[in-house]
This record gives C-alpha cells, structure tokens and sequence, in this order.
C-alpha cells in the first residue's frame, strides 16, 4: 500500500495497463495441474510470481506442489526445479503431518475456506524452517477448485531472501483466485502516487465495502494515511535507490474509520523488459497491529523493571514437572542473579537460587496453586551471587493450557528492606534494645500463655521479681555507661541461670523478672524447684565483674509468687511478686521473699462492688475528668474524657482500674457508649464559646463497642444530638486492632471518617510489627504509652525514635501519655513529638473546672500546672 496502496485488478476491470505490462493469452487453463513430478516453470507477470510474497499452489489430492514462486522456493531452502515432485505434507515435521493433512481434506471438502497457522518444515539444506502458513481455496469457472493457493512467511533466521522479480504469464483463472482470496492487502500504483488498483483484503483494511469506494475517497495518502505524512517520502526514496521495499513498518489511519492501526508493506518497481522504463510499482500491505503492541508493551515493561526492584515473569509447569519461563523482565538478575534467557527453556537455574531451608516451602506452594488452580503468593529468600541472602516476595495467578502445563502470570519483588524494618520494628516492640532480653509486653504474652498452659496441665509455675541492690549508687557515681554495662552483664547471667523454656525479661531501669514454668504437679514440689533457682540467682548476681577496667559488685533481692492459673490477670501476679521483692529489701536485700495469700490486698475483691458498678452505670453516677493536651510549646489544644468512680468502702477506681474493673462487669461497652455521648454534649456546650470552640476531645473505645450493630449512627446522632462538630471528636483505639485483618472494623473506621470524625492509635510499640496493615486504617494519630516514660532522659529510647519516624512517613501526629518531668517534654519535642498529657500538665480535673481555667483556646503550660489533688 505504499501510496494507500492498492493491488493490481483484472485486466478486464482496470483501466488498461501500460503496453509492455499487457498480458498475453494463456495457453490453457491451470486451476488443476497434472499430476506429474515437473513443475510448470513458465510464470507470468502477475501477483503470484512477482516475489513481493512467497506463493505456492498446492492440490488437494497429495498436497503436491503444481505452482511455486522463487520467493517461495527460496524460503524453503530449495531452487523451484528442486521441490517437483515433493508435496508441502513431506516437507513438514513428522509430528505435524497428519495435522497439515487434516486441514487439506477440510479445504477439499468445503469444510473450510481458509486455515492458518505456524508450520516447521525440513529445509532443502537440512536446517529447520519455521513459516506461518496460509491455505486458500478458490474457485475457477463459478467451482470449487481441486487445488488451493499457499501464502507464506519466514520466521526463523534461515529463511532465505527471496530473488528479484520476474514478470511472465498467468492463467487468468488463476490470477484472480489468488487476488480475490489472499489474506494479505494487494495493490498497484503508478509511479506518481496515482491508485489503479486494490483487492478486496486491502479495501477491507482501510474500511471500505467496495474497491471503487475506497479509490473515489482516497486523495492524498501523506496526510490522510501514514500517521507520520514523512514516512511516504522515506518509502518513495526506498523504492527509486533499491527497486524494491521489504518489510516497511508505519503507523496508518484505517482510512474510512480514522482508527491508528500498525502495517507491513512490501513493493517493488514493475519494469518494461524491453525498455527498462518503470512502468507501476505493486506490492502487499498486511496488519500487524498486534505484534508492534505485544513489542511496545515488552519494551515498557522492559524500562519499568530496569528501574524497579521487581521483575514480572511467566512460569510454566509443565505435565513431566519440568518448568520453564517464557518470559521475564530485566529484573530478574537484579533478584535472582540469572539471565532471563538462562531460564527460558529450563527454570531449575532460578530453584538452585532459591535459600535451601525455603525450597520445599516455594515447592509445596506452587504444587497446591496448580492442583486448586488458586493464585501464588510467597515470601521466600534467595541467594544472590553478589547481594547475599535477600527475601523477596512473589504473586502470581495460574491458568491451565491445554497441554496440560499450568502458567503462572506474575509478579515477584525485593522486600528485603521492608523484612529488615519489620523485624527492627519487632524486636523494638518486644525486646529490650540494651540487654536483648524480652521486654514488658512480651513478658505479659508469655505470661498469658503459661497461665494456660498451668490450667490445662494442672501444673504449677513461678514468677521471681529481681531488683539490683544499690544500682542507683552506682550508676549515679560512676555514669550512665557503667550502668548499662552492669545490666547487660546481669542479663548474660540470669540467663546462664535458667532453662530453655523459661523467660527473663527487663521490665525497665534495673527490675528483672523471671518466668519458670512446668516445676511440678504440687505447690510443695513447685516451691523447691523455685526456692533453688531463686537462690541460684541470688548467688549468681553476687559474683564481680569486671567493667570499664574498674571491679564492681552488687547483690538483689528477689519477690517470688507461685503460678497455678487459677489467677487470669497477668498484672496482679507481678504486683504479687512485686509486694514480695519489697519485702526483700526491708528485710535488708540481697534475699529472698515468697508471697503469701496474707499479703494479698482485698481491695475490690469484694464481690458486691460489681453490683455496685452495675447500679452506678444505670444511674449515671459515673463521672468524667478530663485532662489537658498540650503541644510542644506549652499550649492547650484539647483534652482526653477519662472516666472515674467514687465507692464509699473501696474508694476512687481511676482509669485503667475502672476499665479493668468495667470488662469483668461485663460493663465495658455501656461505659464507653456513656463517655461518648458525655464527649459529644461537652463539645456540643463548648462550640458556642469562642475560646473553647477550637479544642479536640478524645474518647477511649474498644473494638468491640464499634463492632455493635449500628455504632456508627449510634455515634453520629449523638454529635448531631449535641450540635457537635465531628472534627473536635477523637476515639482512641487500642494497638491490638493492627494486625487483625478486620474489615469490618475498617468500613466503620472509614465511615465515621468521612462524617469527620478522628482516630488515635493508642499505646504503639507493642503489637504494630506491619506498617501495611496499619495504612490500611485511617488514623490521624499515634499515642505512646505511658510506661514507655520511663525511659526517657536525655533524650528519647531506640523505640520512640522509631515510633517518630513511622508516624512522619504516614503523616500522622504523635501525642506522648504520661509525661512527668520538664526533662521529658524537651526530649520529646526534640525528637518531633506534636502533644503531651500527663501530670507534667497538671491532673485530670472536671469539665466545669477545666472551661473555667482555659478561658481561651490557648492556654500557656505553666499557668495550668496545678497541685497534683484529684478532683472529685
């Protein structure tokens, strides 16, 4: 289609050709050869001898070759005197004869009129030869003819280049069979761009019914054709230096319907044999729109994995379980440390890569996504000639071919910083970062479980507090470094002290606490086996040792609580083995204390103070505190509702007791749906107050109170009751949600965020370990627990560091709880903390009191630093 090329028509249809181009008669007519072994030779000017494509014609009967044109011959590796005789069924594969055969017998028949597909013959030199194959019945006369015509293409590096036309004689029959029912656009055109002719798979390329549609309409082929109107001139000037253009790619407009498509012209310039004069050129034009897309897109991903740490890839497993991938981007030897072609054909280079403990894991894996044809997803290590061990994570989704072999479209990728960081984030939440023993939080896990495992075994266990004597002293005299290095060195020696299966944890400055657990069937046998490692503790810790040069001794003293798990709460028994520890030090350290149930302290034991409770959350006798958020600066900007409870025998039951003391109720919802509706109505008072109407108040929930059938109303009537505005309302939720894979939670969370309600994320650093999860979840702020104060001097511990940078990176707020000492508001406004609360602020007080003291929205830290008295 070079000038919107178009294909040379019927002598009788066209306007007359050229006098030199004008066809002589045929002699007889060729649509059914005879069946002899020589090949007619004599060729005529026409489409099927003017070496633009490789043609044969072909009879039905023993698929025998009648017709074949020297591109044709060329292709198959043969000269044409060489195929007479031979059949296109002989020169196929033997696997893929009876398959050729077949399709032959369905064109004879009229079963089909056309069939294509990809052939792999025997070359005339031995080699393989690969073709795509095109087999047209057609007609002479008005009937089926007993032959067919074959169209094909090379595609493997050993089809030869076809020679230079040749112009000669065609039956007429014969010609048009082969114009009107070839797959491939065909045209003529004069030397000046004029259109002469088209046949009907060029004018249906370009949109049209009717070849005369398609020539009245067409103009100028520059601008109204080729995409880029420069690409017609590189083509004219490829044709008039070389006589001929193969394989010319361009981007065209279907020329009725203006859609962008991708073609493949090849022309050659007709000659008078005489004169030599150029008379026309003629050519073919063919759509290869899919095959410029599938390299398009192969590039692109090609440029994507160049700069990205993953790879897309193809893995097919095959019926013998053998695998292979087809496909792979440039990532894979950033990953793996193999080439993609390395594993095109045989994958076990990619399984040998693959972290030896992790290959049954990634075997396993993929057996069970192939025989539930469910999709793959792994995190594994790999070996990597230059980088070491990485872990990277893979996905990918398979679909059965109809071999057999299953192919896995996919994705894998380098996680290994995000492993690096989970697991630092981990070992932060759970494990002391100056002695590497377990820290609080993992304490209280292990605690929880070896309380069940004592109910369950009906065994008994132990828990010893352990106090350094005199450690103050020495940290004080001889600096934090020396300190520390005590510590460490205490922790090395508990550890010699224990079994495996026990656990010694630091819960903060010098307190050890050690976990024994199965020491027997009796407390008396329990008693001995925990009075013998108490001792051996004892003795151990009494050893000197050696530390910046310098000798130093010091002793302990040691609570100790037996564990039957009949006691739930982890928390009383350290209070248990913390009553007993103190015991041991009045009675002059470096001893041994046990707890008895003498000791035990009543309060709120007593069994009526829950029915107490129940009748104080009915009547409302609850009553809220609220106590003041500031920001780094020193001033006010909010409050946190915290709920209090008077009893007249056992007294004030402050936050976390009553929370505590509220879930054993079974009262834990009914209090937090009052506070809400409290927080709303307070916010409600103080949107009409200028000075107040800019302050935030934060509420605690559970997850379990907005897992109730409609909390999310619920909590929006009551903002709507109390004319509130939802951004001044914050629900603190605990850290325990994170990880949980709640949707549910999420959606509600996602609704009451929209209405504009915030959340906080309380107490992070002792469950978070995936930062996913926690995107997934739209909180506005992290709030640090209390208990990690403790730490804090001169500046911030390893783990609220690491919780500053988590919330920078998601754009989050951190509020600090808790906070006691001038010391520990400098440290933490250093480290980019936002706002503090805690007795440095002053303590919790009644709303009156608290709008009555902040008179305006920003209230200078100083002036609200009361005495530490609790209100009633």
């Amino acid at each position: 289609m070079g000038e919107q090329a178009a294909s040379a028509r019927a002598v009788g249809e066209s306007e007359p050709p050229p006098r030199s181009a004008a066809r002589p008669q045929a002699s007889g007519p060729q649509t059914s050869a005879p069946q002899s072994n020589a090949l007619q030779t004599s060729a005529p000017a026409s489409l099927f001898d003017q070496n633009v494509v490789a043609a044969a014609q072909i009879r039905f009967t023993d698929g025998g070759f009648t017709r074949i044109n020297h591109r044709c011959a060329a292709l198959l590796g043969f000269e044409p005197e060489g195929l007479a005789g031979r059949s296109l069924i002989s020169l196929a594969v033997p696997e893929e004869r009876n398959i050729w055969g077949e399709r032959l017998t369905s064109l004879s028949c009229g079963a089909l009129s056309e069939c294509s597909g990809e052939m792999h013959c025997i070359g005339g030199n031995g080699c393989p030869v690969r073709v795509n194959l095109t087999l047209s019945a057609f007609t002479s006369g008005g009937t089926r003819a007993d032959e067919c015509v074959a169209i094909l293409h090379g595609i493997s590096p050993e089809a030869a280049q076809a020679p230079a036309p040749r112009i000669e004689q065609e039956p007429e029959a014969t010609f048009r069979a082969i114009y009107e029912n070839i797959q491939e656009g065909v045209y003529r055109s004069s030397i000046d761009g004029r259109q002469l002719a088209a046949n009907p798979a060029l004018v249906r390329l370009n949109g049209y019914d009717s070849e005369a549609e398609m020539l009245a309409n067409v103009h100028d082929i520059a601008t109204e054709w080729y995409v880029d109107p420069t690409r017609r001139a590189e083509f004219q000037a490829a044709l008039r230096e070389h006589g001929r253009v193969e394989r010319f790619i361009s981007e065209v407009y279907r020329h009725k319907t203006r859609e962008r498509i991708w073609v493949e012209e090849n022309a050659h310039l007709v000659r008078d044999p005489v004169t030599g004069e150029t008379l026309y050129y003629e050519g073919t034009v063919r759509e290869v729109t899919g095959t410029v897309e599938q390299l398009m897109l192969h590039e692109r991903l090609q440029r994507i994995g160049a700069v990205i740490s993953a790879c897309l890839f193809q893995l097919r497993r095959r019926p013998n379980a053998t695998s292979a991938v087809p496909y792979a981007g440039l990532g894979l030897e950033p990953l793996f440390g193999v080439a993609p072609e390395d594993v095109r054909n045989d994958a076990s280079a990619l399984l040998a890569a693959v972290h030896r403990d992790d290959r049954p894991r990634l075997s396993a894996s993929l057996l069970r996504s192939a025989t539930r044809m469910t999709p793959w997803a792994l995190e594994f290590r790999v070996n990597h000639p230059q980088r070491g061990t990485i872990w990277l994570s893979g996905r990918a989704v398979p679909d059965r071919e109809p071999d057999g072999s299953v192919l896995w479209h996919g994705l894998v990728s380098d996680v290994t910083a995000l492993k690096t960081n989970e697991r630092q984030i981990y070992e932060l939440a759970y494990f002391d970062s100056l002695t590497g023993l377990p820290n609080r939080q993992m304490l209280r896990d292990r605690l929880a479980m070896a309380l069940a495992a004592s109910r369950r075994r009906k065994s008994f266990g132990a828990l010893l507090f352990i106090d350094l004597d005199n450690f103050k002293v020495i940290n004080d005299s001889y600096g934090h470094d020396v300190g520390d290095l005590l510590l460490a060195s205490t922790a090395q020696r508990l550890r010699l002290c224990l079994r495996e299966l026990d656990t010694v944890a630091r819960l903060g400055g010098d307190e050890f606490v050690v976990l024994l657990q199965d020491l027997g069937d009796t407390e008396a046998q329990a008693m001995r086996h925990a009075d013998r490692v108490a001792r051996k503790v004892l003795q151990a810790v009494d050893q000197p040792c050696l530390l910046n040069e310098q000798r130093f001794q010091t002793t302990c003293s040691i609570g100790l609580t037996l564990l039957d798990g009949r006691e739930s709460d982890p928390e009383e028994l350290l209070k248990r083995a913390d009553l007993a520890m103190y015991e041991a030090k009045a009675a002059g350290r470096n001893g041994l204390s046990v707890f008895s149930a003498a000791k035990r302290n009543p309060v709120r034991e007593h069994v009526g103070a829950i029915a107490d409770f129940r009748r104080a959350i009915d009547t409302g006798d609850i009553e809220f505190l609220l106590e003041a958020q500031y920001d780094v600066d020193g001033n006010c900007r909010g409050a946190e509702l915290l709920p209090c409870w008077h009893h007249e025998r056992w007294g004030a039951f402050r936050r976390q007791e009553l929370a505590s003391f509220a879930e054993e109720a079974g009262q834990a919802e009914v209090l937090t749906r009052q506070a809400i509706a409290q927080a709303c109505a307070l916010l409600g008072s103080w949107g009409t107050r200028p000075e107040l109407c800019r302050l935030s108040l934060s509420v605690g929930v559970s997850a379990r109170m907005l897992h109730e059938r409609g909390a999310v109303r619920r909590i929006n009537r009551f903002l709507l009751d109390a004319g509130a505005d939802p951004r001044r309302l914050t629900l603190e939720l605990p850290e325990i949600i994170v990880g949980r894979n709640d949707v549910a939670l999420a959606d509600k969370m996602h609704r009451l965020r929209r209405s504009g309600v915030r959340f906080t994320l309380k107490s992070l650093g002792g469950r978070l370990t995936r930062l996913a999860q926690l995107k997934a979840l739209p909180f506005d702020e992290i709030k640090i627990d209390p208990a990690d104060m403790r730490d804090i001097a001169a500046e911030p511990p390893p783990l609220i560091r690491k919780v500053m940078r988590i919330a920078d990176s998601l754009n989050l707020m951190v509020i600090a709880e808790g906070v006691e000492t001038e010391a520990q508001r400098r440290a933490l406004a250093a480290a980019g903390c936002d706002r503090i609360q805690g007795p440095l602020s002053g303590p919790p007080m009644p709303p009156q009191v608290f709008a009555e003291r902040f008179a305006s929205a920003v209230i200078p830290l100083h002036a609200a630093q009361l005495t530490q008295q609790r209100f009633a």
